[in-house]
């Protein structure tokens, strides 16, 4: 671990917010923020895990932190730093601390797959291609390729992204579907929820509207990682995942929603119906953006088969 990860560390332990250390670091190492909150997560994950490789980051809410309900309120956090209480009965939105627009969207960016969660809708951290009259869906952490390949993807079939990070799959007619527009939803009700929350109190009402419209059958599931990159390879492996495997796999990029029995079943459900019905695989990828690329191509032959 080298001197930045152990400062990261200790300041975490003596309750620096996240954001405060990305702050930091982003000013003295003259580092764009976003590099600087790589590091943070990455610093923090790698002594957590207790070794020196790269984390997995597996859960795509990281770092934030949902409470038990109590009092009829749901307890949001980032580190151990209270973000906003919400209030299901209410569908409200209420603040703990005063953030700026930018910080409250990068928030909301990340939490709001987590609120319609709650409220009964399935989210994945997903990229969907479509191909067809369905779609090719690429899962896996922040940073593992997901929307590169969704594009380069896109490209080869002459098909177009319906997400780049985000998937509200449609739990009503069936686990196999999700809802085309879901993104662009989420992000207007982002817009509105983050004055709301400078103001005083927020909603989540806009934010249902994601689980609303057209939806797009789910063709396969394609899980990415980072470690899994050939350096002497132009082609892209499949591997065809066992239900088990696949359960872990689609379990640790499923949002969470609330952080009690009755949430995690629910969660369960979901991720069970979705692999009982979908065909899930793991992809090895070439490195390099052009072997990529030339591997995506033939990839794209064999989903068109």
């Amino acid at each position: 671990m080298n001197a930045t990860a152990a400062w990261l560390w200790k300041a975490h332990l003596e309750g620096r917010t996240c954001e405060e250390m990305v702050e930091r670091l982003s000013r003295e190492a003259r580092i764009h923020p976003d590099e600087a909150r790589r590091a943070v997560h990455n610093a923090l994950s790698l002594v957590a895990d207790g070794n020196s490789q790269k984390p997995d980051r597996a859960s795509p809410d990281y770092l934030y932190g949902i409470d038990a309900p109590e009092h009829g309120l749901v307890g949001f956090r980032y580190g151990q730093s209270p973000l906003f209480d919400f209030v299901p009965e209410e569908l409200l939105l209420r603040p703990r601390r005063l953030l700026t627009m930018d910080v409250w969207r990068r928030h909301l960016w990340t939490l709001a797959p987590n609120l319609l969660a709650m409220m009964g809708f399935p989210a994945l951290h997903a990229a969907a291609v479509a191909v067809g009259g369905s779609a090719i869906v690429f899962s896996g952490h922040s940073g593992a390729g997901k929307t590169t390949m969704a594009k380069m993807l896109s490209e080869a079939v002459g098909g177009f992204v319906l997400s780049e990070d985000k998937l509200v799959l449609d739990s009503g007619r069936s686990h196999c579907a999700f809802f085309a527009g879901a993104e662009s939803f989420i992000r207007d009700w982002i817009d509105g929820a983050c004055e709301s929350l400078i103001r005083g109190t927020g909603t989540t009402r806009a934010l249902r509207l994601a689980a609303s419209g057209p939806v797009i059958p789910i063709q396969k599931v394609l899980f990415l990682h980072e470690l899994d990159r050939q350096r002497d390879s132009q082609d892209i492996t499949m591997l065809n995942m066992e239900r088990p495997e696949a359960l872990s796999f689609v379990l640790k990029q499923t949002f969470t929603g609330l952080n009690s029995r009755e949430g995690w079943v629910q969660k369960f459900t979901w991720v069970r119906d979705l692999i009982m019905e979908v065909p899930i695989a793991r992809l090895v990828v070439p490195l390099g953006l052009e072997s990529l690329r030339h591997a995506t191509r033939n990839l794209a032959r064999d989903l068109m088969v």
